[in-house]
C-alpha cells in the first residue's frame, strides 16, 4: 500500500508529531505546529534551507554529557527574536543513513530582558549564556517537528542523535608552554651515583641478519599475522558503515527525486487534519487496521482517494495513513502517505507495467487488500512517523495495531 533518513494545517490538528503516539495539543498549538509544518516542509534537505536564508554551522553539535546531540543547526538571524512558527531562528540537520542529512528540528531564539516568552505553549529554555563571541545570553525552544525524540519534541537534545566522528567543533588550542629560562638546577644528593655516559663504551652492533632465513614457525606466526592484518584491512574498507542502511531510498543525487519528496510532504501536511482529508475526499475504507501477518508492523487506517488511483504525481496520493491510536478528541494522527496504481492485466507474472516514482519502484502486483479493490502496485512514504524499516517500506515495524485487529485480508499482500 500506502527504505533505507526525516510532519503538519488547521485548528483542528490536535496531535501533529513525529515522534510521540499518544502527545496531544489544543487547538490553537496545534494550528502553529500545522503552520511550523506547512513553513519548514520545503527544507527537508539544506540546500532549499540556504536558498531561504539559512546559514550552515560547519559543525555538529553533541549532547551534553555525551548524551545525545543536536545536529548540524542552519541560522537565519533575520528570524532571530521570531515567536512567529513559521519563522525559526534555525532549521536542524542530522545525519540519514545515505550519506546526506535530512531536516530533524527547528529552533527559535530569543534575546528579550523579560523572561522566557512562550511558542506553542511551551516555555523557552533559560536564559542560556552566549555560546561564541558576540552571541548575548538568550533563550531557545526546540521543535522536533521531523524526528522523534523519545525525550519529548520539545526536549534540548535528542538521545538518537549522534555527530560523527570528526565532524564537532575542535576544542580551544591550549597555550604553549613557556620554556625555561635557566637550567634546572639538581640537589647536590641527588649526584651520587651519577655516572657520565658519555664514558661508557658504545654497545656492539647486533649480528647482521640479510640472508638469514626466519625459522620456519614463527615465519609461520608471521604471514599468518600479515594475512589476517590485509584481510582487516580490505574488510573495513568495503564493511557496510557502522550506522547502517534503511532499506530502499532515493539516490540523494536524484534532485528531481529530493524535489518531489519534499512536494509530497508539503502538499500533504494539511492532511495533518483529519477533518481536512475528509473533505477533501480521501474516505475510510473500513475499520480494519492492516497488521503484517508475516511478522511485525503494521500500516494503520488507510483513507482512499479513488480520483487519485494511478496516480504518481507527489501531490496526490491516493491514500493516506493514520495511526492506530486516537487522540483525546477521537482523531487519528497522519503517518504516511501511498500511491496505488492498477496492474493493467491483473496477472501476477507480468510486471512490465510496474509504475516508479523517486526513482524507485512500486511494491507489487498485490492482491487487493479489502472488498473491489484489484491486483495492484503501491508505493509508502513514511513522512510522518519513524519507520526503523525504512521510510519507503510498506510496513511500519515501530507500529502495532489492536489485539481485535485481523492481519490483512490476503496472506500473500506485501509479503
Amino acid at each position: 500500500m500506502i527504505p533505507g533518513t526525516i510532519a503538519p494545517a488547521l485548528a483542528l490538528a490536535l496531535t501533529l508529531t513525529l515522534a510521540s503516539a499518544s502527545a496531544s495539543a489544543p487547538a490553537p498549538q496545534a494550528n502553529a505546529i500545522a503552520t511550523a509544518y506547512r513553513a519548514t516542509a520545503p527544507h527537508q534537505f539544506p540546500h532549499t534551507a540556504a536558498a531561504a536564508g539559512y546559514v550552515p554551522d560547519a559543525y555538529c553539535v553533541p549532547g551534553k554529557a555525551g548524551v545525545g546531540g543536536l545536529g548540524y543547526p542552519h541560522f537565519n538571524h533575520a528570524h532571530d527574536d521570531s515567536l512567529d512558527p513559521a519563522k525559526p531562528t534555525a532549521l536542524i540537520y542530522v545525519d540519514d543513513t545515505h550519506g546526506t542529512r535530512r531536516l530533524a528540528a527547528l529552533e527559535w531564539v530569543s534575546t528579550r530582558k523579560d523572561g522566557p516568552p512562550k511558542l506553542f505553549g511551551t516555555a523557552f529554555h533559560g536564559p542560556i549564556p552566549g555560546k561564541f563571541p558576540g552571541q548575548p545570553t538568550h533563550y531557545t525552544l526546540r521543535l522536533w517537528l521531523w524526528k522523534e525524540n523519545p525525550n519529548g519534541r520539545f526536549a534540548l537534545y535528542n538521545p538518537t542523535v549522534s555527530c560523527r566522528p570528526g565532524t564537532t567543533r575542535p576544542a580551544p588550542a591550549q597555550p604553549p608552554r613557556t620554556p625555561r629560562s635557566e637550567p634546572r638546577r639538581v640537589h647536590p644528593r641527588h649526584l651520587t651515583g651519577m655516572v657520565d655516559k658519555s664514558s661508557r663504551p658504545a654497545p656492539p652492533p647486533p649480528p647482521p641478519t640479510a640472508g638469514v632465513p626466519m625459522p620456519l614457525r614463527p615465519r609461520k606466526a608471521f604471514l599468518t599475522c600479515t594475512a589476517a592484518i590485509s584481510l582487516g584491512l580490505v574488510a573495513a574498507a568495503t564493511a557496510v558503515p557502522a550506522h547502517g542502511v534503511e532499506g530502499p531510498a532515493p539516490d540523494p543525487r536524484n534532485k528531481q527525486a529530493m524535489q518531489d519528496m519534499a512536494t509530497a510532504i508539503r502538499v500533504t501536511a494539511k492532511y495533518a487534519d483529519e477533518q481536512q482529508a475528509l473533505k477533501d475526499g480521501y474516505v475510510p475504507h473500513g475499520e480494519a487496521c492492516m497488521t503484517n501477518p508475516f511478522g511485525t508492523g503494521a500500516m494503520g487506517y488507510h483513507y482512499v482517494k479513488e480520483a487519485y488511483w494511478g496516480s504518481t504525481d507527489p501531490s496526490k496520493p491516493a491514500a493516506l495513513l493514520y495511526s492506530t491510536e486516537k487522540d483525546e478528541q477521537g482523531r487519528r494522527k497522519l503517518e504516511a502517505v501511498e500511491w496505488m496504481s492498477k496492474d493493467r492485466d491483473q496477472d501476477f507474472k507480468t510486471t512490465d507495467d510496474r509504475p516508479t516514482m523517486f526513482g524507485l519502484p512500486f511494491d507489487g502486483p498485490m492482491p487487493g487488500h479489502w472488498a473491489g479493490m484489484p491486483k495492484h502496485y503501491d508505493l509508502h512514504l513514511w513522512a510522518y512517523r519513524e519507520n526503523p524499516a525504512g521510510r519507503f517500506h510498506n510496513w511500519n515495524t515501530a507500529m502495532t495495531c489492536p489485539k481485535t485487529t485481523t492481519p490483512a485480508p490476503d496472506p500473500h499482500a506485501h509479503p
